[in-house]
């Protein structure tokens, strides 16, 4: 349903931003870019491949934590819809966020962060808009929305929950 959408499309928007407002923070204190960064990223897979516990270097965060931006949400950052997303797609969207290799700069890092934490901010101000507007419809007529931010479909199960026609507003 359009509602359902709408609320997927905000919490994705919430999420997404969240994790690159925690990316940015990381970027920006210094530990992700330098020589110093790769050597202990380098140190870190070579202990993984030995199997001993190692945490994640702030390198290793900020991009776990950018790549998962990029990959869970390709169609919303190419803003394509209902088409095959190509592996050149998901190269596209990664640097759209940002990718944190050996060739990139702080600066176009952060640069590429903070667009990409725009058009989520844009995206999450237009959706919960629309949310608002679904959600005053349904309260007009003392019903409870099928779909709600920050709740889970278990937990509106089992409430009456009526759908809105037109009809109704004759």
């Amino acid at each position: 349903s359009k509602m359902a959408d709408i609320v997927l499309a905000t919490e994705t928007s919430d999420a997404a931003i969240y994790y690159l407002k925690e990316a940015r923070k990381i970027v920006d204190s210094g530990d992700a870019t330098g020589i110093s960064s790769v050597i202990q990223e380098a140190i870190n897979k070579g202990a993984r491949f030995l199997e001993l516990g190692v945490d994640l270097s702030p390198r290793e965060k900020a991009k776990a934590l950018l790549k998962y931006v990029a990959k869970s949400d390709v169609k919303e950052l190419l803003g394509e819809s209902g088409r095959t997303i190509s592996n050149i797609d998901r190269q596209i969207a990664e640097e759209l966020v940002g990718v944190i290799n050996l060739s990139s700069g702080e600066a176009d890092i952060l640069e590429a962060i903070d667009k990409a934490i725009s058009k989520y901010e844009m995206s999450y101000k237009k959706n919960i808009g629309l949310y608002n507007n679904y959600e005053s419809l349904y309260r007009r007529f003392d019903l409870v929305p099928p779909h709600q931010l920050g709740k889970s479909l278990d937990e509106t199960r089992g409430q009456a929950i009526a759908r809105i026609k037109a009809s109704d507003y004759t």
